[in-house]
């Protein structure tokens, strides 16, 4: 899972093994030097990413034991952590405790992060201590069992730089969906079956991988 700086100029990678677990490095993108490794703790780490600013790194982190006796690497179920590590070398800091979170990334905004979890798309604040995770969307579609009746949540949502726009996959088909602006408290809800907003399907046969 590796993720390149801003810059161009590092790349930040995770490594895991059954008997090991898994640590964070960084890595010249020239491929000069060793590795450096930025995890002091033995864990099962994803997703690792720079910050805007480059001076840190961001990545989830999860029980090793947890990780070695489920049948997937994806699990929504398992309890997850967003990290944050100095790339200079230092103590991991945690963000928060985000339940089955994935697809960390940042938008446009630096100290802004985004991710996708069970319960929908989550923003939080970094440079903001006592900031807590808040939902920005959710993107429902049929349920994937034909006995239940209902919505489910969709299987990936990813926002655009700017949280506009959202690609949203259901079914291994890939949708674009227009983000309707929060009122109040609770997040917007876009069900893909009866839209509120602007949905485009943009496959016909299917997509396995997405994003900006």
């Amino acid at each position: 899972q590796p993720s390149w700086s801003s810059d161009g100029r590092a790349i930040t990678f995770v490594t895991w093994a059954a008997r090991e677990g898994g640590q964070v490095w960084t890595l010249s993108a020239r491929g000069r030097g060793a590795p450096k490794q930025l995890t002091k703790e033995s864990a099962y780490y994803t997703e690792p990413v720079f910050s805007p600013d480059g001076k840190s790194v961001l990545a989830l982190r999860a029980s090793h034991y947890d990780r070695l006796r489920a049948r997937s690497e994806i699990d929504p179920s398992r309890a997850t952590d967003i990290i944050r590590l100095p790339a200079s070398g230092g103590d991991a800091q945690l963000v928060a405790h985000a339940h089955g979170a994935r697809f960390l990334d940042f938008g446009s905004e630096p100290n802004l992060i985004r991710f996708f979890t069970p319960e929908g798309v989550k923003t939080l604040r970094i440079d903001e201590p006592s900031s807590e995770p808040r939902r920005v969307v959710v993107v429902l579609a049929r349920h994937p069992s034909q006995y239940v009746e209902g919505p489910a949540p969709v299987e990936e949502v990813r926002l655009n730089p700017d949280g506009t726009w959202a690609l949203a996959k259901a079914a291994s088909q890939l949708y674009l969906v227009a983000v309707p602006p929060t009122i109040g408290n609770d997040p917007p809800v876009v069900n893909l079956q009866s839209p509120s907003t602007k949905v485009v399907k943009l496959t016909a046969v299917g997509a396995d991988y997405l994003g900006w």
